[in-house]
């Protein structure tokens, strides 16, 4: 059982790892007359952000100290290619990062050769890039880059780890501070990290044991209409990692607070079946249910029910029915059942619906089977989903934490020998509200609120505050 279900959390947390690298930041349209900014993809370990424009990506920024600054590259500049060849698809992103895995692997040390366009002239940028070595035969056993890769990433998270056992963040209040942590102690839990108390998933494991379920009253705070309520999150994240903490310590404090959580969760369910960010009525665009919300509960109640805690199973099927109904009936997950909503198909909602279900022991499903197809014909348009970038938090503008602890996992994840698939990152609230708003429904069937600029008062963009993983 613990095998079982811990090659799932893997799962998701690969897949977090993917949108991760793949994420856009969705400040993509604005009021009229007002400055647009374009969609902005993580470029990797390279250290720069860009949007695609068909097959080229358009470099936006340049983070200091990267590699891509010290081989010169430039916001403005134009990556159309690696090596001698141009990106050959409309996925660049996907391109570029298999050609980063080549550099990391190759046997000796050598740069990334990027072919950029700057000015109308066409050149070539050798990018630093550390070499991690190729996968071994016998990977994900026994494979050294893994361990590189796992090391690193649990030493980061250590040094971040603060007295009370948290991992930072200042975005969501407690609740920002109970997902991310949640995400770290899976980390180090998949690592193979000692429990016992005092050692990071120890601490870890006490912050969230103490702090899940109890009200966060400094968390999300906007301003205006509304409910801004987003426990669901930390009760879904708290509920995952105790479950696991609980299957592999056999404590039973943690699991009659996993009990708890469940309980909780079933609670706040919608009367439809689905998950709003947090219970209190619509949110402040007037809406309950977002689907992505029921992925993290289904999981985590999947894992309580694999510890022998008794659920309400008419709630359970009540939830997986409400997923399939904001599908269009080709397995792709929508963003909710509401009219232009519903049938717009996400790639990764979809894979962290076929991670739920999973969890539930319904891979005999119909509708399961039409989403691994769904996503499997799908993948390539993880990077133009519905996720932002984290903006803000003591680990800088790209979220180094929540990022070391993903990609922690996801090596924990090649060692157990799993498959990636995708969940949902989303982020995105600035420090202050703006005075006036509108709301936009997104092609993929979301909808966001944007908040005019004004100058001390950058746009604040919903939907899912949801990944309170930026943390």
């Amino acid at each position: 059982m613990s095998r079982t279900y811990s090659a799932l959390w893997q799962i998701a947390c690969s897949a977090l790892l993917a949108t991760l690298l793949l994420a856009p930041s969705a400040f993509g349209q604005g009021f009229p007359g007002q400055k647009k900014e374009a969609d902005l993809a993580n470029l990797g370990v390279i250290g720069a952000r860009g949007d695609v424009s068909g097959s080229l990506i358009r470099v936006s920024e340049v983070l200091p100290g990267g590699g891509a600054k010290r081989a010169g590259l430039a916001a403005g500049d134009e990556i159309l290619g690696v090596g001698e060849k141009n990106f050959s698809s409309s996925t660049p992103l996907l391109e570029l990062y298999a050609a980063i895995e080549r550099v990391e692997a190759a046997r000796k040390r050598q740069p990334l050769k990027l072919k950029v366009r700057r000015g109308g002239n066409e050149t070539e940028l050798l990018v630093p890039v550390a070499r991690l070595g190729a996968c071994s035969k016998s990977c994900p056993k026994k494979c050294k880059r893994c361990d590189k890769i796992v090391k690193a990433g649990l030493g980061f998270l250590a040094k971040t780890q603060v007295g009370n056992g948290c991992l930072p963040t200042d975005l969501g209040g407690r609740t920002g501070l109970i997902v991310v942590t949640s995400l770290g102690g899976l980390a180090f839990l998949s690592a193979g990290t000692s429990p016992k108390p005092g050692t990071p998933l120890g601490r870890a494991i006490e912050y969230v044991l103490k702090n899940a379920n109890t009200p966060d009253k400094g968390g999300l705070k906007m301003g205006g209409r509304g409910n801004w309520n987003q426990e669901n999150w930390a009760h879904a994240y708290a509920l995952c990692f105790l479950a696991e903490v609980a299957n592999k310590t056999r404590r039973k404090d943690v699991k009659a607070k996993v009990k708890e959580l469940a309980n909780k969760l079933l609670e706040t369910m919608e009367a439809s079946g689905g998950w709003a960010h947090g219970p209190g009525g619509p949110n402040a665009l007037n809406y309950l249910e977002l689907e992505i919300v029921s992925n993290y509960a289904l999981l985590g109640l999947g894992a309580a029910r694999r510890l022998g805690i008794e659920l309400d199973e008419a709630k359970l099927g009540k939830a997986m029915a409400w997923i399939e109904s904001t599908s269009g009936g080709d397995g792709g997950v929508g963003y909710s059942p509401r009219s232009g909503q519903k049938g717009h198909g996400d790639p990764g909602r979809t894979a962290g619906a076929l991670v739920a279900f999973a969890a539930l022991g319904q891979k005999k499903r119909p509708f399961y089977r039409k989403m691994v197809s769904f996503y499997a014909n799908h993948v390539g348009e993880l990077p133009a989903g519905h996720v932002k970038r984290c903006g803000i938090g003591p680990f800088g503008d790209d979220a180094a934490g929540s990022r070391e602890a993903v990609r922690t996992s996801w090596a924990g994840r090649e060692r157990a020998g799993v498959r990636s698939s995708g969940v949902k990152w989303v982020s995105g609230v600035r420090r202050r509200r703006a005075r006036s708003s509108r709301r936009l429904d997104r092609r993929d069937g979301s909808v966001e609120t944007l908040w005019a600029d004004t100058p001390s008062t950058p746009r604040l963009s919903l939907p899912a505050q949801a990944a309170r993983l930026g943390a």
